[in-house]
């Protein structure tokens, strides 16, 4: 009898108790719902460039991966973070996607 109590009791210590623990420290998985740019128009001359501002909703979401993309890579390009440079002097669009959901916008 008493092997068996010692056995429970391992397996309530070693067993069980961790398996909580390690349960308890595993932090929420927060979704994006919303993506937005600081300004929804910029002014370039050809060759300049500027670091486009955004904020990804909510503040606490698990990933707040983007991606941007210039709807006309011939007028201006966009690297992954974000800075836009004015190839030519014309018009176009710069969309960001949150990796999380798909969500976007367009400066």
């Amino acid at each position: 009898m008493k092997k068996i109590s010692l056995l429970l009791s391992l397996i309530v210590c070693f067993g069980i108790v961790p398996l909580l623990v390690a349960c308890s420290t595993k932090s929420k998985y927060v979704a994006v719902y919303s993506v937005v740019f600081f300004d929804q128009t910029v002014y370039l001359e050809p060759g300049e460039s500027t670091n486009l501002q955004y904020k990804v909703f909510p503040a606490n979401a698990t990933n707040k991966g983007v991606e941007f993309v210039s709807l006309d890579p011939s007028v201006a390009s966009v690297t992954d973070d974000g800075k836009v440079t004015l190839i030519k002097n014309q018009q176009t669009e710069i969309l960001i996607r949150t990796k999380d959901g798909g969500y976007e916008s367009i400066c």
